[in-house]
């Protein structure tokens, strides 16, 4: 049986050495740069994160103005499924009609008129617009641990989070990567990040 999954985007984090690098090499934990003190602005940067997606084209220009908080990141994150007492956050989810093709250059997309392949689209429906997937940016005012409880795993512990959602689609190596991550979208992000961004995939 398939399970559903996510592909996220945040900060990189510090690498750890392996047990005989630290025993036999004296290597330590990486020291990457802290978070930016703008970033505690929580509202004004999940809006900066969108603003800098169309700049390139890939969400409607105006969405980031536009929307407004929205409660799903209480969603289970950590293994104790819940966000660490006192944490504050912003969340801001772009529906995929709000996503422009062009997304397709970093992430995989399905149009209205691909998910009802076979089938009689309703009226309300344009066949050209995305069914899949959706983005969603969480900014939090500490770091929060990301679980993965199909595979058993931490998969970051980050203070900014960007979620492709792709939701029933069983997980697929051609669905959930991130297909360029050389586009300069990820550049962009650096100074909001404070680092290089990072990517991995959620299962459950």
């Amino acid at each position: 049986m398939g399970v559903y999954a996510s592909v996220l985007v945040f900060p990189r984090e510090p690498r750890k050495p392996t047990l005989f690098g630290r025993l036999f090499r004296g290597e330590t934990c990486e020291v990457l740069p802290n978070r930016p003190d703008a970033t505690r602005d929580l509202d004004s940067t999940a809006r900066r994160i969108l603003c800098t997606f169309e700049q390139h084209g890939f969400v409607r220009r105006g969405v980031a103005d536009r929307l407004s908080h929205v409660e799903q990141a209480t969603f289970a994150m950590g293994r104790k499924r819940g966000l660490p007492p006192g944490t504050e956050w912003r969340c801001l989810q772009v529906e995929p009609c709000d996503l422009q093709p062009r997304v397709a250059e970093i992430v995989w997309t399905q149009t209205v008129e691909e998910c009802y392949e076979g089938l009689t689209i309703p009226d309300e429906e344009d066949p050209t617009e995305l069914a899949l997937p959706a983005l969603v940016v969480m900014v939090f005012s500490q770091e929060v641990e990301v679980y993965d409880p199909i595979h058993e795993r931490v998969v970051c512990n980050p203070w900014v989070l960007i979620k492709f959602d792709f939701g029933d689609c069983r997980f697929s190596n051609e669905i959930h990567q991130i297909r360029n991550f050389d586009h300069p979208l990820f550049s962009d992000l650096m100074p909001l990040f404070g680092r290089e961004p990072a990517w991995d995939y959620r299962a459950g």
